[in-house]
């Protein structure tokens, strides 16, 4: 009996995991091919965070102290968000494994990458360049929310950074409800 449960609570976490794996995948790649700007003759290469405290976990800590419960898309205003006491553990929950995303797991193709962790070096390539960077998502409300962010840049005066909410609108993710945000 013992075998059977521990075999099960295996498949479960099993499933649980490759779920949240295409999810994640499927996430990264939708923020990744959303329309951005790009100078003439630029390509964009993501890069790879990782760093443990990176752009994500800094936002979420500050997220995390003032514990707002409702969020509304200024765009939409019928269109809200409420989170729960238990939405707020997942998002701490997953703060405190301090991961960053597993890129080696993902199949991506036709898309760039690099490992430098300094934006000044990466400054040096904008003429031919833009730059993302990703936080690793957090899947609320069954996976129909995620909590991320996300620095580009196209040039030392041209990008935005953005922490909020991500929803899939039109079947892919998109930002949706911004907590902190700014271009420049």
């Amino acid at each position: 009996m013992k075998k059977i449960i521990t075999i099960l609570c295996l498949l479960i976490f099993h499933i649980t995991n490759s779920q949240n794996n295409t999810l994640q995948q499927e996430f990264i790649n939708d923020v990744i091919n959303n329309e951005r700007y790009l100078s003439k003759n630029q390509s964009l290469i993501v890069k790879r965070n990782t760093t443990k405290n990176g752009i994500l976990s800094q936002n979420i800590k500050e997220f995390l102290k003032k514990k707002k419960k409702t969020f509304s898309n200024k765009r939409h205003p019928n269109d809200s968000l409420v989170l729960t006491k238990t939405d707020y553990k997942i998002i701490s929950t997953e703060l405190k494994k301090d991961e960053t995303i597993d890129w080696n797991k993902f199949n991506f193709q036709n898309i760039e990458f690099t490992d430098e962790e300094n934006w000044e070096v990466l400054a040096l390539d904008f003429k031919n360049h833009s730059f993302l960077e990703l936080g690793k998502p957090i899947f609320l409300k069954n996976n129909s929310i995620a909590i991320s962010s996300e620095m580009y840049l196209c040039s030392r005066d041209c990008g935005y950074n953005y922490f909020g909410f991500y929803k899939k609108i039109d079947g892919k993710w998109k930002q949706w409800i911004p907590i902190n945000n700014g271009i420049f």
